[in-house]
């Protein structure tokens, strides 16, 4: 009898943690997951603490509720329903589906980040490479991308600025000066107005509420 408290414990600290390439089956219940080489895929209707890999992707279900996400080198995707508190990925992108609610921000560096209609982001969307696509969401606070195209359709609000910003560092040899392509659809809305600090291909839609836009650049 001495000896149960110890298998207890043990018990809970397997629910808490698991191992690489672990998969949280449908209406599963885990703590935290980390891993170094590996994956985790999450079923739908599923609950799980913060997930963290370094190599390796992260998949979530639908109707799935996780804490934070980061990955260093793995794309995180979310289906329809699910939410997080907040996404971060160094290298891979994030794809997420319809009424997808992120509580914070979601930030990228290399990598695309696309949403669908109903979905919602508390804070911030930012990264500096890779497409970022969203139809018909609701955006806290700022969108900000140095080289990616950016496509807002659909009744897309963002309650902050689109920022472009101007590319950091030193470029010597094979620069990519190509003009990011922005499109902004007749019923998107941008409160805080659009900030330019580079070139870019601007295509707005007359009937889009995007507030002033800011030329920050020399031609």
């Amino acid at each position: 009898m001495k000896a149960l408290p110890l298998v207890i414990a043990f018990s809970s600290l397997l629910s808490t943690a698991a191992i690489a390439g672990t998969n949280v089956p449908d209406g599963g219940r885990m703590g935290d997951m980390d891993s170094v080489n590996g994956g985790f895929t999450i079923g739908d209707n599923a609950e799980v603490g913060n997930v963290d890999t370094v190599n390796g992707g992260i998949r979530v279900g639908k109707n799935s509720r996780v804490g934070k996400i980061d990955a260093v080198n793995g794309g995180i995707s979310l289906g329809d329903g699910s939410s997080a508190i907040n996404v971060d990925t160094v290298n891979g992108g994030f794809k997420g589906g319809e009424n997808v609610k992120i509580e914070r921000s979601i930030d990228s560096v290399n990598g695309g980040i696309s949403l669908n209609n109903g979905s919602t982001i508390g804070e911030n969307i930012d990264n500096v490479n890779g497409k970022i696509y969203l139809n018909g969401v609701q955006v806290g606070g700022n969108i900000e991308t140095v080289n990616g195209p950016v496509e807002l359709t659909g009744a897309t609000k963002v309650n902050g600025k689109l920022t472009i910003k101007k590319p950091g560092g030193w470029c010597f040899f094979d620069c990519d000066d190509r003009k990011p392509t922005v499109i902004i659809g007749a019923n998107v809305e941008i409160i805080g107005g659009i900030v330019l600090e580079r070139e870019v291909d601007l295509q707005l839609d007359p009937a889009a509420k995007v507030g002033n836009i800011e030329h920050k650049y020399k031609n």
